[in-house]
């Protein structure tokens, strides 16, 4: 009766084992570095003085500066320098997010005529399954902030830079 007893309480643990090494292994994931190794450089021609030029650009930045996490971190107006701190990418639900908060450096040099923005995204990682079996209900790539996503956003706000200085002069 003992052997009995042993017998089905080893069964069940080999059971359990199996299950659970199962359970483990289709959870395995690794971390994905993204790195950027140079900033991404722009330079406009526009037609405009540095100063209209840097009060377009300043304005610029104020109104993509939605978030109270994306701020200005330096303004010389003399030397025709914006740089600030952009929130680049926020994961919209954290309970599924892959990635982390995404920031970048953004500064723009303004001269009679010319303008440069370089935007430089912070490194970062997201967590990708080894087997590709696909997190809660979705596939993981819609859960991630690859690459190719960061540099198709940071194209159109640069796009969206220089549409903004065209608009050099405004009449009262």
């Amino acid at each position: 009766m003992i052997n009995f007893v042993k017998n089905a309480i080893m069964k069940k643990l080999n059971i359990l084992t199996l299950f659970l090494m199962i359970l483990l292994i289709s959870c395995s994931t690794t971390k994905v570095l993204i790195k950027f190794e140079e900033p991404i450089v722009k330079i406009y021609d526009v037609n405009g003085t540095k100063n209209e030029l840097f009060i377009n650009a300043n304005r610029w930045m104020i109104s993509i500066f939605k978030d109270a996490r994306s701020v200005i971190q330096y303004s010389d107006k003399t030397e025709g320098i914006l740089m600030g701190k952009y929130l680049l990418y926020y994961p919209e639900n954290l309970l599924y997010s892959l990635c982390p908060e995404i920031y970048a450096i953004i500064e723009i040099t303004v001269k009679d005529n010319k303008v440069k923005i370089s935007i430089n995204p912070d490194n970062y990682f997201y967590t990708k399954s080894n087997y590709g079996i696909s997190y809660w209900s979705g596939t993981q790539d819609s859960y991630i902030y690859s690459k190719e996503k960061a540099l198709v956003d940071i194209d159109a706000l640069c796009e969206s830079f220089n549409s903004s200085l065209q608009i050099i002069k405004t009449e009262f």
